[in-house]
């Protein structure tokens, strides 16, 4: 069948453009394709189960090769599968240094001093509960994340986690809780590089969930120890609903999805490796005051341009109170001290402009 087809496909990224209507008879009827997807999720199931037998996980070991293979396949497939039952189709750009030029933030010879590591940490901003999923599928299973340490105790998803080869951080405002979970993420950026088997890690650092139009501040885990890092634009197309959890709960939004019979289309453009130099530090010093702060608003500067979004300083503070009023658990908004208007924050689908070409 062609729908399935294009879920293994690893070079073709659109769903057949009747996803939609299957999945809603998918859903309503409960027509055979429920056992092919019910299928599909059995073999990564069973995939991810052999890839456990025996296996030791071990702070700072890498799972063996074979192993890693076969979970790399098993997370492929469950990703693909996801997508496609939501019917969410995507375009993956993998652009080189002739596509995306950095010569703005790094100088005009920066391509003379990049260096041949492997690609350890992806950098995206984080719009949907499906984002792991389009960047899983777009890698063909070969990634991990930052997840909190809250998960080992939730039995199946630690598994999971911990075959994924996942960093575990502490949750918490603490100091000695951003400085371990800084330690980790440098660890692991380290391993990689070091060519040690792990694979690549994403990380969405503007610490929540933006609304598709704009990007937060990043925060400072991906850029603290001034390591390469690869800038990722997800941008979602939407008609009758967006996947933007900047409103909607998780619990709520991903059942809507599942209803949703208007197609839904996601760009991925994965940028090449950002390595920050003596130049970026020195020119662009009136940016801000440490070192991983201007990485970190290189990084944004240049996501937000090849993405299209714009960008905005609204705190997390604000968003939760929005979020809150929109859902009825208070009832003003408005009289919140500094308060933005309502038309800043609530996700829409149109095109925001990017900063002037002057920069690129």
């Amino acid at each position: 069948m062609e729908w399935k087809e294009a879920l293994l496909d690893g070079n073709h990224h659109h769903a057949d453009e009747t996803l939609p209507c299957v999945r809603h008879v998918r859903m309503v009827c409960h027509d055979v394709l429920v056992s092919d997807d019910t299928r599909n999720n059995f073999e990564a199931d069973t995939l991810f189960s052999v890839a456990q037998i025996g296996a030791s996980h071990q702070h700072g070991k890498a799972l063996p090769s074979w192993r890693r293979k076969i979970i790399a396949l098993a997370t492929h497939i469950a990703c693909r599968t996801q997508l496609c039952i939501l019917g969410i189709t995507f375009d993956v750009t993998k652009m080189t240094h002739d596509d995306v030029n950095y010569k703005y933030y790094l100088g005009d010879d920066y391509k003379n001093e990049l260096k041949e590591l492997p690609i350890s940490t992806y950098i995206a901003p984080h719009t949907a509960g499906l984002d792991i999923q389009l960047m899983a599928s777009a890698l063909g299973g070969k990634l991990s994340f930052v997840a909190g340490d809250f998960t080992l105790g939730i039995p199946a998803v630690a598994a999971i986690c911990k075959a994924l080869g996942c960093i575990f951080v502490p949750r918490g405002g603490s100091k000695e809780a951003l400085e371990k979970t800084l330690h980790l993420i440098e660890e692991r950026q380290q391993h990689i590089e070091d060519g040690e088997g792990f694979s690549p890690f994403i990380i969405f650092p503007e610490g929540t969930c933006s609304n598709n139009t704009c990007l937060r501040k990043f925060k400072r885990g991906a850029f603290s120890a001034l390591r390469p890092v690869c800038p990722v634009a997800i941008r979602y197309h939407w008609t009758a609903m967006s996947p933007a959890l900047d409103v909607l709960d998780e619990y709520i939004n991903l059942p809507l999805l599942c209803m949703n019979t208007a197609p839904i289309r996601a760009e991925v453009k994965i940028m090449p490796s950002f390595q920050p130099n003596q130049y970026l530090f020195t020119k662009h010093a009136d940016k801000a005051q440490e070192q991983w702060q201007i990485y970190a608003w290189a990084t944004r500067d240049l996501i937000a341009k090849v993405g299209g979004f714009g960008k905005h300083d609204i705190s997390y503070k604000h968003s939760i109170t929005l979020y809150k009023y929109l859902n009825k658990q208070r009832d003003d908004y408005i009289n919140e001290p500094e308060a933005y208007p309502l038309d800043m924050l609530v996700s829409t689908d149109q095109q925001a402009q990017p900063d002037s070409k002057k920069d690129q």
